[in-house]
């Protein structure tokens, strides 16, 4: 009969499959030649022996003999404890019975043996991880009362015995030889090296997988296969990768795997490899693995049809084979397994849901091409929109064979699959088309026929971050300072990322002043710029105030909040575009926590969960909040560099000219972004261009300020004699009296702070002198200035 992994079969054809399939070596025989006396001695003596019954717990039950009256425990302690392992035994056998504290002292003993690695592989070949962990557990029954000491002995025991257990299996050394043992004469050997390489988990499946892309031994890549069909459940999704992947004999193996495997998963690639006309003995396996499941082999249309479907439904969630069976429970994330045709190398990496869906989405996206097969339309359309957004997520490089197809795209049809790719929520592809229209240099990305925002001018509106500053950066490079539909979002989203920088803001909504101060003050011991609220209006004011909104992080509401509720509060936040997707935490009271929860399903990025106390609790609540929303803010390198640029572009705007009529009116926030010493320069040029009363004043009190270095302060002063060169004495006259106060206060400062201050009034003075001249009757003079009120000489 043929086999797919016998040798002579391959050079007979590809006929139908019949496994081969090793056993595994004999397990060493660990019965106790006293088993049958303990027992008995065990129900004279009143104590229940313990029997390992597979999926139920052991229960000790309450014993009525002292350890020292029971005959079982005797019969224990007579036992040889020469050997760690004999002692270890020892130690399982007394838990089994319920004495932890007759087995704790035999446990110190091996403790504080310092067990050599070998020693401790040993331990776990003879007893096995799955009899190691039942230490533990059994140590942590209440019912058992082992003392502390107990516990955290066998704890560290246990953990170092698995951790040499796991060092050794992903030993390269010990792996390459089981490997080479494979090609080994004696099926003894083959054997054996076939049943260690099958528990060896992930490192040795990926020395087999790697192995089989540098081998092109027939025979060694049959054993290497039939090793690799023994590691099932966990092969699938690595069989997966090389399937779609691989090439060659490579893939040809891959797909006999799949085949004889039956990875439903694997179907689409089966199917479109079966009618490939670049691979023969690929799609001959291919071919043979349909047959398998009894299923006609399709036409060039039906396999095409087939992986289209599949397709399809993929981009609305993972395949099973690649979710949840293997997920972490504590990171959210999945195994996601490459393989690269360049190295011949299997990679594995942890992706979260919807990177898993999307890396899912685009590789079969990519085999649809296989063989020359023709793509257009709204699966060129698709095929794109996923290896755009598989780029972004990933950080790798765009493949070259995409290249002739983008380059082709007009700019209306960037700018349709720019609105494809938000519509589908696909935002790093977004990212990467609207780059691609900057680099056109063609502003007709900016113009539409019906004088509604083109898919550009629409994202600089965004609730995405990354989607809204690229688009500034795209239409700052298309039509800087020109006015098109939707140029009215210009200069807010300037404004929104000069003010990123700074420490990230979280809000704390409680419905007592207790509460809301409490869980502000967590967080500010977490490095949050926190501020508290004891209602709704408070917290939406704070959320709404433009010199913080872009650095909202994290929002806690308090189910009881009140002007306006709770509910009220979280649909405004939800409503404003840049605010809807900032985490927010529902804190209930328990008595409220079951009609909160289902917020948590209507609403993303929110969870519903219990008051808390103290900073500990409200750490682990960030943390689940941040887990659980993914990265929402951007460092705090990224936020910095967006609000040089946009300060720098503003700056750039005010001295080119623009058509924003917004840009001026917004522009009280940059006041703020002045004392921030990363953005100080960057401030002090815009200041000095605005030409408002605000920027003047900003410009004197910062000049006027003594805790700014004389340079800074110097350089502000530079920058208000500029403006008021340029667009004239702007202060009021009460601001202009405040600066001859200054300056009167500042007799006991040093000379270079006086310095300062007497270049200010030397600009305001000379500035008034020449309005006298020119506008005597609609100008602020220096003459008007009540006698007296500066003694400047």
């Amino acid at each position: 009969m043929c086999s797919i992994f016998n040798p002579t079969a391959r050079a007979g054809g590809y006929c139908c499959t019949h496994f081969l399939v090793g056993t595994f070596a004999e397990r060493k025989n660990m019965a106790s030649t006293r088993l049958l006396t303990l027992f008995v001695a065990s129900l004279l003596g009143g104590a229940t022996f313990a029997t390992e019954i597979p999926g139920v717990d052991f229960v000790p039950v309450e014993l009525t003999l002292d350890a020292s009256q029971n005959p079982a425990v005797a019969a224990v302690l007579e036992q040889d404890r020469d050997t760690p392992a004999e002692k270890l035994r020892v130690v399982m056998t007394l838990l089994d019975l319920g004495y932890p504290g007759t087995a704790e002292p035999i446990l110190n003993e091996l403790s504080k043996a310092n067990l050599d690695a070998k020693t401790l592989i040993e331990l776990s070949d003879r007893f096995g991880s799955a009899r190691l962990v039942r230490i533990v557990r059994q140590s942590r029954e209440p019912a058992l009362r082992a003392t502390p000491a107990f516990r955290t002995a066998a704890a560290e025991l246990v953990q170092n015995i698995l951790d040499a257990a796991a060092e050794r299996a992903r030993d390269p050394q010990r792996l390459a030889k089981l490997i080479e043992q494979l090609s080994d004469k004696s099926e003894v050997i083959q054997r054996e090296a076939r049943s260690d390489l099958s528990v060896g988990g992930e490192p040795a499946l990926t020395a087999c997988f790697n192995a089989l892309g540098a081998t092109e031994e027939e025979d060694l890549r049959a054993q290497l296969l039939t090793t690799l069909a023994l590691m099932r459940p966990a092969v699938e999704a690595p069989t997966l990768a090389v399937l779609a992947e691989g090439e060659g004999l490579v893939q040809r193996d891959a797909a006999e795997l799949a085949g004889h495997l039956r990875i439903d998963a694997a179907l689409p690639y089966l199917a479109l490899l079966s009618v490939r006309g670049d691979n023969p003995p690929a799609s001959q396996a291919a071919r043979n693995a349909l047959l398998k499941w009894s299923l006609p082999l399709p036409s060039s249309d039906e396999a095409f049809e087939l992986a289209r479907r599949d397709l399809t439904a993929m981009r609305k969630s993972p395949p099973t084979v690649l979710d949840s069976p293997q997920a972490d429970p504590l990171s959210g994330g999945s195994p996601w397994w490459n393989w690269d045709s360049q190295t011949k190398q299997l990679t594995k990496t942890e992706l979260a849901a919807r990177p898993l869906r999307i890396r899912s989405a685009a590789r079969l996206a990519r085999a649809l091409t296989w063989g020359g097969m023709p793509v257009a339309g709204d699966l060129r359309e698709t095929l794109l929109l996923l290896s755009w957004e598989e780029a972004g997520v990933t950080g790798e490089r765009l493949s070259d064979d995409l290249k002739p197809w983008i380059e082709s795209l007009s700019v209306d049809e960037l700018n349709s699959m720019l609105a494809e790719a938000i519509k589908r929520e696909y935002y790093a592809g977004a990212v990467i088309c609207i780059e691609m229209l900057g680099e056109r240099g063609d502003t007709n990305a900016l113009v539409t026929g019906t004088h509604q925002p083109t898919a550009l001018a629409a994202a600089l509106a965004s609730p995405q971050r990354a989607v809204r500053f690229a688009a500034l950066q795209a239409v700052m490079k298309l039509a800087p300072g020109r006015r098109f539909p939707g140029s009215s979002h210009v200069a807010p989203t300037l404004w929104y990322f000069a003010t990123s920088a700074g420490d990230p803001v979280a809000l704390a909504g409680g419905s007592t002043v207790a509460h809301a101060n409490e869980w502000a003050g967590s967080l500010r011991g977490l490095g949050y710029d926190a501020t508290p609220a004891v209602n709704g209006r408070g917290l939406l004011l704070a959320a709404f105030d433009r010199s913080r909104s872009s650095r909202l992080a994290i929002v806690l509401l308090d189910a009881n909040l009140d002007r306006p509720n709770m509910r009220e509060t979280l649909y405004q936040l939800r409503s404003n575009p840049a605010l809807r997707n900032v985490p927010v935490a529902v804190l209930s009271p328990g008595d409220r926590l079951r009609e909160m929860e289902p917020l948590a399903r209507a609403h993303s990025n929110l969870l519903v969960e219990p008051r808390l106390t103290g900073a500990e609790a409200m750490e682990r609540l960030v943390q689940r909040l941040q887990t659980a929303s993914g990265p929402q803010l951007p460092s705090a390198e990224v936020r910095m560099a967006q609000a040089k640029y946009a300060l720098e572009t503003v700056t750039k705007l005010l001295l080119e000219g623009h058509a924003y009529d917004e840009l001026i009116r917004d522009s009280a926030v940059v006041s703020g972004t002045l004392y921030d010493p990363a953005l100080t320069e960057a401030s002090l040029d815009v200041l000095t261009n605005l030409g408002t009363q605000m920027s003047q004043l900003a410009l004197a009190d910062y000049a006027s300020s003594r805790t700014q270095t004389v340079q800074q302060r110097r350089a502000a002063q530079a920058g208000f004699a500029e403006s008021v060169d340029h667009f004239g004495l702007q202060l009021t006259r009460t601001q202009l009296l405040r600066q001859y106060d200054r300056y009167n206060e500042s007799e006991g400062s040093d000379a270079e702070s006086q310095a300062v201050l007497s270049g200010l009034l030397d600009v305001i003075e000379s500035r008034a002198r020449r309005r006298k001249r020119v506008e005597p009757s609609n100008s602020v003079q220096a003459e008007s200035i009540p006698a007296g009120s500066a003694t400047k000489p």
